[in-house]
């Protein structure tokens, strides 16, 4: 058994299902099949497991499962390890495929990874408490099973890649204690500054892509201004070369947060 846990920055929006049935069904039985889920403001902590293990029925297979887990950030280690309040329930799916493949799509980053055999591919569940008509959702886990022909480093960089900041975030935790330790002397000091600037760089650049993200929706949400008086063809035009624009600007802002994060540390 293997297993392994990240710390990653909770992730806006996840898709997850059969590339077929995006195509071929809508509503309520296409929510069924498929995840479509954008994570509430208060889910502000997430935590990634990646994990293989023997098979409980065939021990000569191997499982591999990638699980994200999204909670406030107060509650989030309960989940991750695998416990649930007593008064919760836990409102349940299976995402099965049905052409041997499953398209994942984390905050825009997406893949359509091959299954090699049809069948249940994963899993969403919702753990949450009822308020009268209501309910208030605490948590939701999803779990992605990886084809059995690849082997866990070929999950970790699956995972590296739809959660780009994991690397980055748990390499710098992981070395926190050497760089801090330098406090202990006066000549050495300098290096424990510089690291936690360093370390408040990486989670401010994060902090920037995602407030890009936001100014990029405000604009794209607002009606384009359209002259009236002008053809279809030029209003049309006139729409995409706003989106471009729009567009243009995200990525210029998402591609200068790194630069902007060391000029305004000095790093």
């Amino acid at each position: 058994m293997r297993k392994e846990n990240y710390q990653i920055k909770s992730p806006k929006h996840i898709v997850f299902g059969d590339p077929l049935y995006f195509e071929e069904f809508k509503g309520a039985e296409l929510k069924r099949l498929t995840v479509d889920y954008k994570t509430p403001k208060f889910f502000d902590a997430a935590r990634l497991v990646l994990l293989e293990k023997p098979n409980e029925k065939y021990p000569e297979y191997i499982d591999r499962t990638m699980t994200l887990y999204l909670a406030p950030r107060q509650a989030i280690d309960v989940y991750a390890d695998e416990k649930v309040y007593a008064s919760q329930k836990i409102d349940g799916k299976s995402i099965g495929v049905d052409t041997a493949r499953y398209y994942l799509s984390i905050d825009g980053r997406d893949d359509i990874i091959k299954t090699g055999a049809d069948g249940w591919w994963g899993s969403f569940e919702e753990y949450y408490r009822e308020n009268g008509k209501g309910r208030i959702s605490d948590a939701v886990v999803l779990t992605v099973a990886i084809p059995e022909e690849q082997d866990f480093n070929w999950m970790k960089q699956m995972a590296g890649y739809f959660f780009e900041d994991m690397f980055k975030l748990y390499m710098y935790t992981a070395i926190a204690p050497i760089p801090m330790s330098t406090f202990a002397g006066e000549t050495t000091s300098n290096v424990g500054k510089n690291f936690l600037r360093s370390y408040a760089g990486v989670y401010l650049e994060g902090a920037i892509i995602a407030l890009a993200c936001i100014i990029f929706s405000v604009m794209a949400a607002s009606p384009p201004a359209v002259d009236p008086n002008v053809s279809a063809v030029t209003a049309v035009w006139s729409y995409v070369g706003e989106l471009i624009f729009n567009l243009l600007v995200l990525v210029g802002a998402v591609r200068m947060s790194d630069r902007i994060v060391k000029e305004l540390l000095g790093l």
